[in-house]
């Protein structure tokens, strides 16, 4: 009965509720340990119990000459107190065990160690005391040496500057607070003056001109002041004078005080607007940027790169980095184009060009540059259109002529007149390819591709629409109609790869075959693997929905499933 159970729960869980003394304890451990198959929850307060007595049962049977035993007693005896668990007669023997060896211990750590700070001292000294307490042994003499050193070692760091080691202030109040020393809190009070007192300097420091380092002071005195927890007003009214000085620099534009500004708000915890921020990244890169060695490979493209960044963010022309990063990209840009015209190099000098347009040189400055420039583009493009365009080489060789030309600023009509010569040879070329396909029995792939590798240099070329589409036509027309041999389909495999160079259109079942007749290729080479059948078989059932031709791979691809299928028969 479920009424029963839980009565009889309740009554279990009521043994274990009580004021219980030593003489309780095993009869509590007990039950606390039996609880689990009675479904019953241990109160909180003896919860602990059978975990602190093992412990401490541990402990007690330790001999003391272990170099952790005095530890583990203290540490059973802490653990007991924290678990409520009343002094059994195995907390009283590491009590015992504890003070036999208390005197020679707190003796051994009064003494500074030559690697220690006063405060790692004076905390494992501390640590030490307590433990001697918590065994109950007297440690009068030994407090009244950590308390003096505690007091000599809070006046030492209020006399110091607050900004030299603010945690080592926080340390020292908190271990003259842990030890007992007196007069804490006018020493709290003193130093809150102070604190009050740095703050209130270090914002009229900045009250007048702004400065790089009257923004690093007051940001080092807000931080000071956040770190020895002084009051949050004042430190909520220092940081909107820091950040109203930010606002003040923005708006005259001063970059060195925004920059510094924003560098130092994390140590005074203020915000900064969005602008001040862009600045700032502004400011560091180009400072980067003009830190790489002269003559590096990527210099001219890293002071591009921060130049236009510095532009988009805002930050003003008079700035002296960003004022130099320019001079110094436009000089090394000119200097580059300067370098490809001597090199007769039109692209690397149109390149140049381009950059030094970024880097904010003159219409004016790029004349004489450009003048020249645009003369070796419009030779190049002359020469380019006068060929005979005996190979496909020579026709891209015009393409990017003629890009160059137009990049260059060369008049339309001086480009139009040699593409128009280019054109009527290209036309001949054109006809003649198309001709050769249209003309022979037995088209090659050969063929195929110098008619479609001229088609896509016309349609670049944007040549006469009615060729191109007679070319077009010619190509399909190449093509088998009607039944397809199977020593057909490498020739139409290769017309699809070309189609789209030439804009011609195919029957969507040559497009079909062609992916077909991959699969079964790979097909057959994974069928060395006979476990791979059912792949195998999927493949051939694909192929045959497609009507692909028997062309050999797909012969060997069959034969080679009828090999592993007759296998697994035997």
């Amino acid at each position: 009965d479920s009424d029963v159970l839980k009565s009889g729960v309740a009554a279990y869980e009521a043994q274990m509720q009580g004021n219980f003394g030593a003489a309780d304890v095993p009869f509590v451990l007990t039950a606390v340990l039996h609880a689990g198959h009675a479904r019953a929850r241990p109160p909180p307060e003896v919860a602990g119990w059978p975990r602190a007595a093992q412990i401490a049962k541990d402990a007690a049977s330790l001999s003391g000459e272990g170099a952790g035993d005095y530890d583990a007693w203290i540490n059973a005896i802490r653990e007991a107190q924290a678990a409520g668990l009343p002094e059994i007669a195995d907390i009283t023997t590491c009590k015992g065990k504890a003070q036999a060896v208390i005197s020679t211990k707190l003796n051994a750590s009064s003494a500074q160690a030559k690697h220690e700070t006063v405060q790692e001292y004076l905390t494992r000294f501390l640590d030490d005391i307590e433990s001697a307490e918590l065994a109950g042994a007297a440690t009068s003499g030994a407090r009244s040496t950590a308390k003096t050193i505690a007091a000599q070692e809070l006046a030492t760091v209020l006399a110091s500057n607050l900004t030299a080691d603010v945690y080592r202030i926080n340390a020292a109040f908190e271990l003259a607070a842990r030890v007992g020393v007196d007069g804490i809190d006018a020493q709290r009070a003193e130093l809150t003056r102070q604190v009050t007192n740095l703050l209130s300097n270090a914002a009229v420091g900045v009250s007048g001109t702004c400065t790089p380092k009257g923004m690093e002071s007051l940001a080092q005195s807000m931080y000071v002041g956040r770190k020895l927890r002084h009051n949050q007003t004042e430190l909520a009214t220092t940081a909107q004078v820091y950040e109203s000085k930010i606002a003040d620099c923005l708006a005259i534009a001063d970059v060195t005080c925004v920059v510094h500004g924003v560098e130092f708000a994390g140590l005074a915890g203020a915000g900064v607007p969005q602008q001040a921020g862009a600045w700032h990244r502004s400011a560091r890169s180009l400072s980067d940027a003009l830190g790489l060695a002269s003559g590096h490979p990527q210099e001219l493209d890293s002071l591009l790169r921060v130049v236009e960044e510095a532009q988009a963010a805002g930050l003003p022309q008079n700035y002296t980095d960003f004022s130099s990063a320019k001079t110094r990209a436009q000089s090394l840009a000119l200097s580059r184009a300067a370098d490809a015209l001597s090199a007769n190099d039109t692209e690397d000098a149109l390149i140049a060009m381009d950059a030094a347009k970024r880097a904010g040189v003159s219409d004016a400055q790029l004349a004489s540059t450009k003048t020249q420039v645009e003369a070796k583009v419009s030779a190049e493009l002359s020469a380019a259109c006068a060929v005979e365009l005996s190979s496909i080489g020579d026709c891209v060789a015009i393409l990017m002529a003629i890009d160059r030309a137009r990049r260059a600023g060369v008049p339309e009509a001086t480009i139009e007149a040699a593409r128009n010569g280019a054109e009527a040879r290209f036309g001949q070329r054109l006809a003649a390819a198309r001709m050769a396909v249209e003309n022979s029995k037995t088209t090659s792939e050969k063929a195929l591709e110098t008619l479609a590798g001229l088609g896509d240099f016309g349609r670049k070329l944007k040549y006469n629409a009615s060729e191109m589409a007679l070319a077009a036509r010619a190509f399909e027309a190449a093509l088998p109609q009607g039944t397809v041999a199977p020593s057909d389909v490498p020739l139409i495999e290769k017309a699809v790869t070309l189609r789209d160079m030439l804009g011609a259109r195919l029957p969507e079942q040559y497009l079909t075959w062609t992916v077909v007749a991959q699969q079964v290729r790979e097909a057959l080479v994974a069928s060395k693997d006979e476990s791979r059948i059912g792949e195998v078989t999927n493949t051939i059932e694909r192929a045959q929905q497609a009507a692909l031709p028997d062309i050999p791979e797909f012969i060997a691809l069959k034969e080679r499933a009828r090999a592993i299928a007759a296998f697994k028969l035997v």
